[in-house]
């Protein structure tokens, strides 16, 4: 009995002394983004400003919480919390406003920004198959990432998700699938700044792991992958920049784990040498190709809709 003690003694001790080596995770924490409508219209229904930013928040609650890599801190509700970061979001600000900010939330790192855009076409009556079409599906915003010990910025930008035909048809046009399929390629666009998902091992079927899972990563949809190149220093300051990138190729997500994804290889090449110095997965970013390919089948959707069904005598 007392050998068991001992060793469970021990196990403990062991797994307390490998939680003080670990490095603490840091806190990150998005405040309602700023909306410039008060509804969003979604298939020819209005989704309210305050449920968009909800969704939006909790998808990032979804994804920052599932890669295990961040301490996420919910502050959806509090309404002086809103009011500041929504100031955050523009330019105005002082380095010790930010940090006396950050102090209050708890945060290391905030993100906030703006809804510039949000809408999922109405659908259109197609006489032939009667069944429904959805022409676009659109979701731009502004964001700000701030490091709120040094009131560094770490990431400014816009971004635009706005789906091809195919991506829509893939989701069979259904809105609320589309929704959250914007709003999953909007947090993995913010999110790889300072967390991108990564393959981390070529199977023996050729297939990729992706060590993502869950609603961070969309299944069947396609990422682009960078292999991680030198790093750049900064020749005056010796700041490290980050390392180079090198597009290597597209791969398609077949299957979503809880925590684990795994992708094919939908064309390029990435080897084994590039994966273990480091291959970081982005979302995928239409080429004018395909952007006018997709424009031409919705074309063609929208004149056959028009057409309807013509008899013989017509």
């Amino acid at each position: 009995m007392k050998r068991h003690l001992l060793s469970a003694l021990v196990v403990g001790l062991v797994a307390a002394s490998a939680a003080q080596d670990a490095p603490a995770k840091k806190s990150i924490t998005m405040v309602p983004f700023k909306t410039n409508l008060p509804t969003y219209s979604v298939s020819g229904s209005d989704l309210t400003a305050q449920r968009l930013v909800q969704e939006l928040g909790d998808e990032f609650n979804r994804y920052f919480t599932q890669s295990r890599r961040y301490v996420v801190l919910s502050r959806q509700d509090e309404n002086a919390i809103q009011d500041e970061g929504g100031r955050m979001a523009g330019s105005n600000f002082r380095p010790e406003e930010l940090e006396k900010f950050g102090k209050r939330l708890g945060a290391d790192v905030l993100v906030t920004g703006e809804i510039k855009e949000f809408y999922i076409a109405a659908p259109r009556t197609i006489a032939v198959s009667g069944g429904s079409v959805v022409d676009r599906a659109v979701f731009s915003l502004a964001y700000r990432m701030v490091d709120m010990a040094s009131g560094e910025i770490l990431d400014t930008d816009n971004l635009t998700v706005d789906f091809t035909r195919r991506e829509i048809n893939q989701l069979r046009g259904d809105p609320l699938a589309l929704t959250q399929a914007l709003m999953s390629c909007a947090m993995l666009e913010i999110a790889k700044v300072i967390d991108p998902p990564k393959a981390v091992k070529r199977m023996k079927n050729g297939d990729y792991v992706i060590n993502r899972g869950g609603s961070s990563v969309i299944d069947g949809s396609f990422l682009d992958a960078y292999g991680l190149e030198e790093e750049i220093v900064d020749p005056d300051t010796g700041e490290a920049l980050g390392s180079s990138e090198n597009l290597l190729g597209i791969v398609e997500v077949t299957r979503v784990d809880k925590k684990l994804s795994y992708a094919r290889l939908y064309s390029g090449e990435i080897s084994d040498d590039a994966i273990e110095n480091g291959v970081v997965l982005r979302p995928h970013r239409a080429t004018p190709e395909e952007r006018d390919a997709a424009a031409k089948a919705a074309e063609e959707a929208r004149q056959k809709a028009s057409e309807g069904i013509r008899l013989p005598f017509d």
